[in-house]
């Protein structure tokens, strides 16, 4: 229960009553105050409302949204010269109104300019919007429109815009899922190198912004296999014979970093060159 009580600046000072209200909702609130022997004035918006007993609570409905109310109480059994206990209350808010859809404009690999309409609407305030993607709140604004230009390529991301007024309540949401095309190829592997045992390549990870990433393994120009793992073993080398082994990485898009080679054996320092 509020306990909102004002005493105002009359000619002589009540005691305040102990008043308070319950069951605020947006377009009604129940006053509630102590049982008196005379009963009650309370003055709203122009008007008297008499309240008799056993009465301690009087509901008050037709109330408008989001807006502040002034109620005026006053003891029957006291002169007039005594002021007023005064309780402000604010109805809720209408939630916001979603806008009507979510479109967009020049869709790129790395940017999208995203648009909504028509308006949302709010009952306090301007009406501002907020824009997520993934979760991630991008931006708050007034426009109907919002352009990204963080986008990784090769990612899908779901965007979504809700209206949210003056106190941030928000609307429900519209959402769009959009993909990004992938026209990068990987990062070129690095740190090419291989171990005595069982001859394992091993190679520091590529990288690529749509996170999906795939290694093939050449010995001498010969495809031996792929693999989404940084390391790749060898069998059936003949020994006393030097060959060449490269790894390539590829996304998930097709795109192909240049390929990385080494030798093996190696000649004295480990000899690496591009193919």
């Amino acid at each position: 229960m509020g306990d909102l009580n004002k005493v105002s600046s009359t000619v002589k000072a009540q005691p305040p009553y102990p008043v308070g209200f319950r069951d605020v909702t947006r377009t009604a609130v129940t006053l509630t105050f102590p049982w008196t022997h005379g009963g009650l004035w309370i003055y709203f918006e122009g008007k008297t409302h008499t309240i008799s007993l056993p009465a301690t609570e009087y509901t008050f409905t037709g109330l408008t949204p989001g807006r502040t109310n002034i109620f005026q109480f006053q003891d029957r059994n006291r002169p007039p010269t005594y002021s007023l206990t005064t309780v402000s209350v604010e109805t809720l808010r209408n939630r916001p109104t979603k806008p009507g859809s979510l479109g967009k404009f020049e869709h790129t690999t790395n940017s999208v300019l995203l648009h909504w309409g028509p308006p949302g609407e709010v009952d306090g305030g301007e009406v501002l919007y907020r824009v997520r993607r993934d979760e991630v709140v991008l931006e708050e604004t007034e426009d109907t429109a919002y352009r990204d230009l963080t986008p990784e390529e090769g990612r899908t991301y779901l965007y979504s815009v809700c209206t949210i007024d003056d106190q941030y309540n928000e609307s429900d949401r519209v959402t769009l899922t959009l993909s990004f095309d992938d026209l990068t190829p990987p990062t070129e592997i690095s740190n090419l190198r291989t171990t005595d045992l069982s001859v394992q390549v091993l190679w520091d990870p590529a990288y690529d912004s749509s996170g999906r990433i795939k290694y093939h393994v050449y010995l001498d120009g010969d495809h031996k296999g792929t693999t989404e793992e940084t390391a790749f073993s060898i069998t059936e080398m003949e020994s006393g014979k030097r060959y060449q082994i490269c790894v390539e990485a590829e996304d998930a898009s097709g795109n192909k970093s240049e390929k990385e080679c080494t030798t093996y054996p190696p000649i004295g320092i480990p000899l690496k060159h591009r193919q």
